[in-house]
């Protein structure tokens, strides 16, 4: 029902990734969002759209894109982590799925030759660790305990940024696990680590949802799971969250990248941000290897 341009040149869109990733079954088209595909698909074939970006979980079927295109596109595949882009401290593996318009697009260059050649330099030059993403200030962490302290149905405690205290049995009972291990595996006091995470919806007896052996903090994912940091006797906030998916929430990060800086004073609105968001530096890349690589035939015209 929104109003477009009679002739689109390039489209990105993250679809919806919840059918395809391993977290929801991998249920794909036969998933309750195949009717976004369905739709999506449609609307660029009949516009002829020259160029697509499709982010998503690596998991994504190229097949089920190939058959809503139909033979009017060509597939090419990135398979990308924000670990490319410098951000070491942080898990963010997705692929993207640049599709070319056979008669109204072309391909100028290699796109992947690019993409590495760029991953290397960037690598090669920055390198974040976990506790560079703490830079949420007391009145951030204040700010989001409120909220769930609410949700959880606990006293808020506003002079507190020990937030210990939010945890829900459960929780606190892996944490407590966490911390176990943690000493038993490396001889230390987890609390002397700033570097060290744990993702507290996960049951360590199970899984080690942790950052101590591969250095990142873990794949986010939907729900209510918190990423509790012992160094700082607190959970990740949201500013932290969106500051490890490249987002310019602090002002030097912002002045940095030369833009404005992205307020976060809202806790419930970060943190749909933070869900729903492509990490932005990984998101800048492909995009801009994507601008160089693919162009438009310069004489073809609609009928």
């Amino acid at each position: 029902m929104c109003d477009a341009p009679s002739v689109i040149d390039y489209d990105a869109s993250g679809l919806p990734c919840q059918d395809n990733s391993q977290a929801g079954n991998q249920q794909k088209e036969q998933g309750r969002t195949n009717v976004v595909y369905i739709t999506w698909a449609r609307f660029h074939v009949l516009q002829m759209t020259v160029l697509l970006c499709v982010e998503n979980t690596p998991e994504i079927s190229l097949a089920m894109l190939q058959g809503l295109l139909g033979v009017r596109y060509f597939l090419y595949q990135l398979f990308v982590d924000c670990s490319d882009v410098g951000h070491h401290g942080a898990t963010r593996a997705r692929t993207y799925v640049f599709c070319l318009h056979k008669v109204r697009g072309r391909y100028l260059t290699d796109i992947f030759e690019l993409y590495y050649a760029l991953k290397d330099r960037v690598s090669e030059t920055v390198a974040t660790r976990p506790s560079d993403y703490m830079i949420a200030s007391r009145e951030d962490i204040l700010m989001e305990a409120s909220e769930i302290a609410k949700v959880r149905k606990k006293d808020f405690r506003p002079l507190d940024v020990n937030l210990a205290y939010l945890l829900t049995d459960r929780e606190e009972g892996c944490r407590q696990q966490y911390d176990s291990e943690y000493y038993r595996r490396f001889g230390k006091r987890p609390a002397t680590n700033p570097d060290l995470c744990y993702y507290l919806r996960d049951e360590p007896s199970w899984s080690l949802t942790w950052s101590a052996t591969s250095k990142r903090i873990p794949t986010y994912r939907t729900g209510s799971g918190k990423m509790w940091f012992p160094f700082y006797n607190r959970f990740m906030v949201s500013r932290d969250i969106l500051a490890s998916m490249g987002f310019p929430v602090s002002q030097s990060v912002a002045l940095a990248m030369g833009v404005p800086q992205v307020p976060m004073r809202d806790p419930k609105r970060a943190g749909d941000l933070a869900g729903n968001a492509m990490h932005l530096t990984s998101c800048f890349m492909v995009q801009i290897c994507g601008l160089v690589c693919f162009g438009k035939r310069p004489h073809y015209q609609l009928e």
